[in-house]
């Protein structure tokens, strides 16, 4: 509470009427029902106004009421005025989308090839406010958590904390019977929510800033980064612009928008650029006509960028290899790759009245590819069965072992490696992203 503004606050309501510091200690100690003679005397109403002192809690009350104000207005310096937030943060956004909108609406003159140059161009553009919007809110939540939290914020800056949860970021983290579940905002969970961190910057009183912002999140994440694709919660990531056309920023546009993707990045806190650094190791194409994976090439070079940007190393948030105890034989993996790529699919044919060969399909991902590396492998198996051979040996899965979220501040600041980083970034090139993720992602030992 800034006792300097609140003073100053009382002496414009007090000019306002129009009144002397004397006049207004007859009629504010007439409106109390105090005798003049006994009422405030100009000395105290001075010191007020001065930033001095504050008027007791019953002179607040009486003072509000006299000023047609309320106490919160007072011990806040000013009058609360509601603020139409989302024309704050998106009207500019939506007026140039309106004019962009209308461009394209009458591009049917143009040559094919120019509407498509004009269409791109209109997304870049409608990518690179969507960038800055984000960032902006970003750099603003993490301000007024804080605030928040240590009981340090004005109503109206409260208001734009409510509105930047309930209508932008919409969803939050939390423990539910010792597991991290996702929930959807509303104003009793939000109420809670705030309880909640305030109560925890109440057991932390002697942590930095950055210490706060860590175990906030790490205990009720309102705020995470944006996913580097437009695939919903990659990664488990909250996807920021989810009832938005153009939620995200697309990988394979990123060199498009570099400049302001990247400075996105280096505005984003510590340890998410570490976080962020380890989820794109599982962006690796294994599928050529996946189109949500992508090249080694690519990978990597987002991941030099990414260490540019401030991303380290950080061995507290790895991978494990996690030992398959189920076993698996021979047999059931032929079968099973000849049902998914050779077997053909038996339908019934209503106009023929029959059942017919088809080829096969599956309906939530197209037709399968019997890839080169499917077809050695399925006569490797071959071999091996006609060998003699059964059960296959226990094999590893690579998981990621823990989120940053996962962690204590003090783990996660001991895992940061900045040698490891400067390491990978040298070789970076002479590695494959498999040999990147063993060497300097990956805990010792299998679980």
């Amino acid at each position: 509470m800034d006792k300097k503004k609140v003073g100053k606050f009382l002496k414009e309501l007090r000019t306002e009427k129009g009144l002397t510091q004397t006049e207004f200690s007859l009629q504010f100690s007439k409106f109390c029902g105090i005798d003049a003679y006994g009422g405030f005397s100009c000395a105290a109403i001075s010191k007020w106004e001065r930033g001095e002192t504050l008027p007791d809690l019953y002179n607040l009350r009486d003072i509000a009421k006299y000023y047609g104000v309320t106490v919160d207005e007072i011990l806040e310096g000013g009058r609360h005025t509601p603020v139409d937030f989302n024309e704050l943060y998106f009207g500019e956004h939506n007026c140039k989308e309106r004019k962009r909108s209308s461009i394209l609406s009458d591009i049917s003159p143009l040559l094919p090839s120019e509407r498509l140059s004009t269409c791109e161009e209109f997304w870049r553009e409608s990518d690179v406010d969507l960038l800055k919007i984000q960032m902006h809110a970003e750099e603003r939540y993490r301000y007024l958590l804080l605030a928040l939290a240590r009981n340090n914020i004005s109503r109206t800056d409260e208001d734009e904390f409510d509105y930047l949860c309930l209508s932008y970021f919409k969803q939050y983290y939390c423990f539910e019977k010792g597991k991290q579940t996702i929930k959807s905002f509303n104003v009793d969970s939000l109420k809670y929510v705030k309880i909640d961190m305030k109560k925890l910057a109440g057991s932390l009183t002697s942590c930095s800033d950055e210490e706060l912002l860590f175990e906030i999140n790490r205990r009720c994440c309102v705020c995470n980064f944006m996913p580097m694709v437009s695939v919903s919660d990659m990664g488990a990531i909250c996807n920021r612009f989810r009832d938005l056309h153009r939620t995200t920023v697309e990988l394979n546009n990123l060199f498009d928008l570099r400049p302001i993707y990247f400075d996105f990045v280096k505005s984003l806190l510590p340890w998410d650029k570490d976080e962020l650094l380890t989820i794109t190791l599982d962006c690796i194409c294994h599928d050529e006509d996946d189109d949500f994976d992508y090249s080694e090439d690519l990978v990597k070079e987002f991941i030099k960028s990414l260490i540019d940007c401030g991303a380290t190393v950080n061995h507290a948030i790895n991978y494990k290899r996690v030992l398959k105890n189920k076993k698996r034989y021979i047999a059931r993996e032929l079968a099973e790759l000849y049902q998914t790529y050779c077997a053909p699919t038996i339908v019934y044919d209503v106009s023929q009245k029959r059942y017919v060969e088809v080829e096969h399909c599956s309906p939530d991902f197209g037709f399968p590819i019997f890839t080169a590396e499917h077809q050695r492998e399925y006569a490797e198996l071959e071999d091996r069965l006609l060998a003699g051979e059964n059960e296959l040996e226990p094999y590893c899965r690579i998981v990621r072992n823990r989120s940053i979220y996962d962690i204590t501040y003090r783990e996660y600041v001991n895992g940061r490696n900045k040698q490891s980083t400067e390491d990978l970034y040298e070789n970076i090139d002479e590695m494959s992203v498999e040999e990147i993720k063993n060497k300097y992602f990956m805990a010792e030992g299998t679980i």
